[in-house]
């Protein structure tokens, strides 16, 4: 029984880590889009000055919200929008929560979901995740490998096609 408990730890905070991994890559995706590349850089230093450190930003959500909203006023919740937007949709869940709601709690929501293991984003998610915003460079050969992981859609074509053939 205590080796099944452990397993389920490890697997809880894997997911964990993957949800966060999973904001942390919808943060840097909206901050990209919306103020670009040289805005975000200073934005990141500006959290890093408060001491919240790029890997930080998922855990410290809360404070990473306080710290937009006194520099940029009532205009940050329009990155925060989007983002828990691009978080939703990176789990292939319809965003039902309008731009006045409360956004800490619809993050919190998902993560409930993703905990209770009803839903995961898509198997290449984290693997373009690392090859976009890890901090080690990647080797070409890991590039090749990592570019033919067939991801669920192109598995249903290749299902779909090998039905139509036989």
């Amino acid at each position: 029984m205590a080796g099944l408990q452990s397993v389920d730890r490890l697997l809880r905070a894997s997911t964990v880590e993957a949800f966060h991994e999973t904001i942390s890559y919808c943060f840097n995706k909206v901050l990209q889009e919306m103020l670009g590349g040289p805005v975000r850089d200073e934005l990141f230093n500006l959290l890093e000055r408060s001491s919240i450190h790029r890997t930080d930003v998922p855990v410290r959500f809360n404070d990473v919200i306080r710290l937009l909203t006194r520099a940029f006023g009532a205009s940050a919740r329009i990155l925060i929008y989007r983002t828990v937007v691009e978080l939703y949709q990176e789990y292939s869940q319809r965003p039902d929560f309008s731009y006045e709601d409360e956004l800490n709690y619809q993050i919190e929501l998902l993560k409930t979901k993703v905990l209770a293991d009803l839903i995961r984003p898509p198997p290449s998610f984290h693997h373009e995740y690392r090859l976009l915003f890890c901090s080690r460079p990647v080797s070409s050969r890991v590039t090749r490998k990592l570019s033919n992981i067939p991801t669920p859609a192109h598995q249903l074509a290749e299902t779909v096609d090998s039905i139509a053939e036989g």
